[in-house]
C-alpha cells in the first residue's frame, strides 16, 4: 500500500553499512582513525565486512590509509 510524500519525508532514514562509515569519516574528516578506532565507534561488529568497505571507500579514492608507527590509519582524502 502507497504512502503519501510527507508520511515518507518525515520517516527514518536508513543508512547501509557503507553509508555508516561515509557518514563517520564526513564528521571526522579532519582525523585520522586506526581500524579499531573506526569498529569501536561505529560498534560495528564484523571486522571483515568494516575491511571490506575500507578498501572499497580506498579505491574510489573516498579516504586514504598509511601505515603509522605499526599501525594502519584512515582519514577522508581531500580534494584540492
Amino acid at each position: 500500500m502507497p504512502i503519501r510524500r510527507d508520511d515518507f519525508e518525515r520517516g527514518k532514514i536508513i543508512f547501509t553499512d557503507e553509508g555508516k562509515v561515509r557518514a563517520f569519516f564526513e564528521q571526522n574528516e579532519d582525523s585520522a582513525y586506526s581500524t579499531t578506532e573506526i569498529a569501536r565507534n561505529l560498534e560495528y561488529p564484523p571486522a571483515e565486512r568494516l575491511h571490506q568497505i575500507l578498501d572499497k571507500l580506498q579505491r574510489e579514492r573516498y579516504i586514504e590509509k598509511k601505515e603509522i608507527g605499526g599501525e594502519i590509519y584512515w582519514i577522508r582524502k581531500k580534494y584540492k
